[in-house]
């Protein structure tokens, strides 16, 4: 489980460094603890999530590896489809 978070947190991070952000936001964001806990958005539905409930699921995309991919649990039990943000691959 601890592994599982770290990865998930790393990929968090990794995604939002690569939004741009306000001059301001880049210095308060220093470590995962000064993330809020709603700034990520299911790619399928578009509702921001709790990356830190484990229903929800943060995975890179397994054909570009370059990807990430964010579902939240309601989309992943109704079967939403998200796309890759880099090479727009489907996931069920």
């Amino acid at each position: 489980m601890v592994n599982t978070l770290r990865q998930r947190y790393s990929l968090i991070l990794e995604m939002l460094e690569k939004q741009k952000l306000m001059p301001i936001e880049e210095i308060s964001r220093k470590s995962i603890k000064d993330i809020p806990l709603r700034a990520v958005r299911c790619l399928a539905c578009g509702r921001f999530i709790d990356y830190t409930e484990p229903a929800n699921i943060v995975f890179r995309c397994p054909v570009c590896r370059e990807g990430i991919i964010v579902r939240c649990k309601k989309c992943r039990k109704i079967g939403r489809v998200a796309k890759c943000p880099v090479c727009g691959a489907e996931y069920p």
